[in-house]
């Protein structure tokens, strides 16, 4: 079955996964957002833009004058992926449609709260697992990943988590 896409996805919590787990990775060293973008593959005002909405919420901040840069605000540990979500997105994962269904139609005038219903049942769940991972684990597997090149990194990371 082929799927077909005609609504697009927000990038911007893989994106603010992707920021905090480098200023994870980079524990008491200020990260400018040129060469958190480099890392992204993106321009650095999207970085700016997230760095901003995640400072709101309490998980960054900044460092000014020379050497300056984004730092996170709280220990990695502290920080859910559940929290990063509720920060960058929107606060439903699944919305109804566009129109009201057609309520003449047996189905259109009873699927919307057998929807709503389903969307809380899997939001609920989506949010259990989402809150069981920090970005503490996060850049410890992205460390792993990369091996040696992150050993110092590997260390900092994993002494703050025990």
């Amino acid at each position: 079955m082929t799927k077909v896409n005609t609504v697009p996805t927000s990038t911007r919590f893989a994106v603010a996964i992707h920021i905090l787990a480098d200023l994870a990775l980079h524990k008491g060293k200020a990260v400018r957002s040129e060469d958190i973008a480099c890392s992204v593959n993106t321009n650095a005002a999207v970085v700016r833009r997230l760095l901003g909405v995640l400072a709101e919420a309490g998980m960054t901040r900044s460092q000014l004058g020379v050497g300056g840069g984004a730092l996170l605000a709280k220990p990695a540990d502290e920080i859910t992926l559940l929290d990063v979500y509720q920060a960058v997105e929107e606060p439903n994962y699944f919305v109804l449609h566009r129109s009201k269904p057609n309520p003449k139609c047996y189905i259109g005038c009873n699927i919307t709260s057998v929807l709503e219903e389903e969307f809380q049942r899997i939001s609920a769940t989506m949010d259990a697992s989402l809150a069981q991972t920090t970005i503490a684990d996060v850049a410890r597997q992205v460390a792993d990943n990369a091996g040696v090149h992150y050993q110092c990194a590997k260390q900092e990371i994993s002494e703050d988590v025990d």
